[in-house]
């Protein structure tokens, strides 16, 4: 029995993570791209496990509920949620738009606060009953070891739970088959669960409550600060992993957060009856090996690598992470995780008085555990990182750490008050010592002998300005090298000669921007970003004269959102960001959809592609897509490997003009093209692997060895072209 009850405790933790990844990423489609909107998203989301956790643990201690009858309950709540939800989120996004149309940032967020809360709240609240519920059916006499394989089991269930949804189910299935499989899991469980409340005999006990003495209070404050360390470190990992390479931000998080889980688990599992006899000084090791593993990973960064290949089976997610960083995940996430892991069983050991108040115990610590990672990840996202950077807060999560250590020995009557104290100390000048020796830029990748001109750490992403001999000024965003190149705004307006207004999504460099500025009939340049430090950057890389004056307006949002909630259109929109690594939202049929809604009669909206970046496969997709809203497109190549997409709100030809630029498809070349393609879709969004080229070079080239799928190969029996007609 105690097997299928684990059995069941994975799959309650498989579809966790399967539903938490879903919805994020389907409401990070309505809400923005943004950090503050996700942070939101997560903060709502975890006040929803905290509560749950509290409330089903005094339920489930006062035998109000058979534990396995309410675990199933939830189950089945969830499944029914999950299958609801894209139906649900439908249904409120029309308000949405309708109350954020042209508000501000303070109103957006407040918005976000309340939709996302009626959204997330009822699932949150039945997920985060299931813990507690679960312990009080499982957990004896051995408090400590029955918690930790119970919590072992839901991690890894967990674990394997984000990998799939992430790597798999969405890109292969959708959200709507990714829903099917997460409520198969919640049922699976829940038939497990009733089929063992159905045989095991009832039993009856006296209800019983916590009693907090000062040894468990201890524990309860110094798990608060584990868990505050734990989500912040967690956070920041991946904001620094995703900036070691072309990456997708979701897929980086989502490997960041695998990685936690695994070790989450694992540290968990290895708590045994043995181990809690020396619960108290193990308790405070833990912590120490918690900072002293972030410390050491924090100064590892000062290494630069000396090969930056790709490792290959990341590379099979679609992942680009250098062989000589990626193992970085190890020290920095994984045995961290392992240590913060293994202090949750013991924390119940050393706070639950007896089997009669599991429920409550469990609860509550998971509670606290989720409560300081809210604290973590908001204070980390909207404070701490802007204003010390994602290395300097790594140092700080250390630290802070330490200093939780040295309260647990102090409070488990382990070292004296003034022997606390001196080594408080220390740890202070340990943290300044390290803060001063590792540059808040070290988790750059940079070429040999490039120096950094300009770091600075926004709340969405980072922006560097570096030179070296070979490769000169540069502009890096997230990590990425931006490169500057095609006549985009002047072969828009040879298309539509009586434009007056422009709006850029995606500042980059500021190269296209200053292009269209220097169009004197334009007389509104727009450029939308999330990294709302790029302006910042621009006198690095441009000539300033032109963004001074009414012309040129600069707004910090996600390009989505802003269309979304804006009722401004435009004569011409310049889609820089198309199958971009970071945000493929931006390629979907709503967004073209969108995007078209937004133009004025006869406008014009342009997507560009990288085509040294993509598969064959997502080029075709992405043709396939935009040519369902703009049926007579045509595509002009700027360069080798830069192409564009142009469709027009009219029926004028876009395949004929005098410009900079040479034809690659006409609307009958784009229709053979994208013939027999699935299109991009919100519910079906590009797979990863699929979309990004499993380049065997160094992440770190500005141009690779490819061809247009299509064109002529340069070289004979190169390639084979595909359907179309190249010009």
């Amino acid at each position: 029995m105690r097997a299928t009850l684990l059995a069941a405790f994975f799959l309650s933790g498989f579809a966790a993570l399967t539903w938490e990844m879903s919805w994020v990423r389907q409401l990070v489609s309505l809400f923005g791209v943004t950090w503050f909107a996700i942070t939101t998203i997560l903060t709502v989301f975890m006040a929803g496990l905290a509560l749950g956790s509290v409330l089903a643990g005094r339920l489930v201690d006062r035998r109000r509920w058979p534990p396995l009858l309410l675990f199933a309950v939830l189950e089945l709540f969830l499944a029914a949620y999950g299958l609801a939800f894209g139906s649900l989120l439908d249904a409120v996004e029309g308000l949405y738009l309708s109350l954020s149309l042209d508000q501000g940032f303070q109103v957006h967020a407040l918005l976000r606060f309340v939709f996302g809360a009626l959204l997330l709240l009822p699932p949150t609240l039945a997920s985060g009953a299931t813990l507690p519920a679960a312990a009080k059916a499982f957990v004896g006499p051995d408090i400590g070891g029955g918690v930790a394989r119970l919590y072992g089991a839901n991690v890894a269930g967990a674990a394997a739970g984000c990998f799939a949804t992430t790597f798999l189910l969405i890109g292969l299935l959708g959200y709507p088959g990714t829903a099917v499989v997460g409520a198969s899991a919640n049922g699976l469980a829940a038939v497990l669960a009733l089929g063992v409340w159905r045989a095991r005999p009832s039993t009856s006990e006296e209800p019983s409550s916590v009693v907090w003495t000062p040894q468990r209070s201890a524990v309860a404050a110094v798990y608060l600060v584990v868990g505050f360390c734990a989500l912040s470190a967690e956070v920041l990992w991946s904001r620094a992993f995703s900036q070691f390479g072309v990456n997708s931000a979701t897929s980086v998080f989502g490997l960041v957060l695998v990685s936690f889980l695994v070790g989450h688990g694992l540290g968990s599992a290895a708590i045994s009856s043995s181990s809690l006899r020396r619960g108290r000084g193990l308790f405070v090791g833990l912590q120490v090996g918690f900072a002293g593993l972030t410390a050491l990973s924090v100064l590892a960064l000062l290494h630069r690598p000396s090969t930056l290949v790709p490792v290959g089976w990341l590379r099979d997610l679609g992942l680009l992470l250098p062989g000589e960083r990626a193992w970085l995940l190890i020290p920095a996430v994984m045995l961290p995780a392992a240590c913060s892991g293994a202090l949750f069983p013991l924390a119940s050991g050393l706070s639950i008085g007896g089997p009669s108040a599991v429920g409550r115990g469990v609860g509550s610590l998971a509670a606290l555990s989720t409560v300081g990672g809210i604290a973590g990840s908001a204070l980390t996202g909207f404070l701490l990182m802007p204003a010390l950077g994602t290395v300097h807060c790594l140092v700080l999560v250390a630290m802070l750490s330490l200093l939780g250590a040295l309260g647990s020995a102090w409070a488990l009557d382990l070292w004296a008050p003034r022997r606390v104290l001196l080594a408080g100390l220390g740890v202070l000048v340990l943290g300044g010592g390290l803060a001063a020796a590792v540059p808040t830029s070290a988790h750059l990748l940079l070429f040999p002998g490039e120096e950094v001109l300009l770091f600075v750490e926004g709340r969405n992403s980072s922006t560097a300005v570096t030179r070296s001999p070979l490769h000169g000024t540069t502009l890096l965003v997230h990590g990425e090298r931006i490169k500057s190149g095609g006549s985009s705004p002047r072969v828009a307006f040879a298309f539509h000669p009586s434009a007056r207004s422009l709006a850029i999504i995606g500042l980059g460099s500021g190269s296209m921007a200053q292009e269209a500025l220097g169009i004197e009939e334009l007389e509104r340049v727009t450029a939308i970003d999330i990294d709302g430090d790029l302006p910042t950057a621009l006198p690095w890389m441009r000539d300033m004269e032109r963004f001074v004056g009414p012309r040129w307006e600069f707004v910090e949002d996600d390009g989505r959102h802003f269309l979304l909630t804006s009722d401004r259109r435009f004569d011409i929109l310049l889609n820089d960001a198309a199958i971009y690594a970071w945000y493929l939202e931006l390629s979907t049929l709503e967004f073209n959809q969108l995007a078209r809604s937004r133009l004025n009669e006869e406008g014009l909206y342009l997507g560009r592609l990288h085509l040294d970046r993509i598969t064959e496969e997502a080029f075709r997709r992405e043709v396939a897509t935009f040519i369902a809203v703009f049926p007579n497109a045509a595509m002009w190549g700027l360069s080798d490997h830069l192409g564009l997409l142009v469709g027009r709100n009219g029926e004028q030809p876009v395949d004929r003009a005098d410009v900079a630029a040479r034809l690659w498809y006409d609307a009958d070349g784009l229709a053979l093209l994208a013939e027999g393609q699935e299109l991009i879709t919100d519910d079906h969004p590009l797979h990863a692997p699929h979309t990004f080229k499993p380049l065997e070079h160094a992440v770190l080239e500005f141009a690779v060895d490819g061809e247009l799928p299509g064109a002529r190969p340069s070289k004979p029996g190169q390639r084979q072209a595909i359907p179309g007609r190249p010009y």
